[in-house]
């Protein structure tokens, strides 16, 4: 292929491969170089950053910590809430059933209340005796 050139032109054909290698290899460098320094300055700049977040990351823990004691204390007062609901309930039905049997005994106390005053019409019975009675008829 590089038979029919001439030795100048075979040089110049070697030179100018060589250059492309070289000035390949060199463009490729200062890629990754500049690729590098790029990595090392946003390095550097994570590097100031990171207390700030540090800190930052310190605050939401410390808000998820105080949110799921806040939901554990919710959790625990709906229980309550619960329980207290539930003894209200069982208050009212005794509260009820108790009112039902009052009315039930007032019922009755009325009812024997009225037997009584029909066997016993009067509080006072009324004895009227003679001056010199010797007897008493009832």
């Amino acid at each position: 292929m590089f038979d029919n050139l001439s030795p100048n032109m075979k040089a110049a054909i070697f030179t100018a491969f060589i250059g492309a290698i070289g000035g390949g290899g060199t463009w490729i460098y200062n890629i990754g170089y500049s690729n590098g320094a790029r990595d090392i300055s946003a390095v550097e700049a994570f590097k100031g950053k990171l207390p700030t977040m540090i800190d930052d990351l310190d605050k939401v823990a410390k808000s998820l910590a105080q949110t799921t004691e806040l939901i554990d204390q919710n959790k625990k007062l709906t229980k309550e809430a619960a329980d207290a609901t539930s003894a209200k309930r069982q208050i009212e039905e005794t509260t009820k059933k108790q009112a039902k049997d009052l009315e039930e005994k007032d019922k009755r106390i009325a009812d024997l209340s009225t037997l009584v005053a029909k066997a016993f019409p009067a509080n006072e019975i009324k004895v009227s005796i003679a001056q010199g009675a010797r007897r008493l008829r009832c």
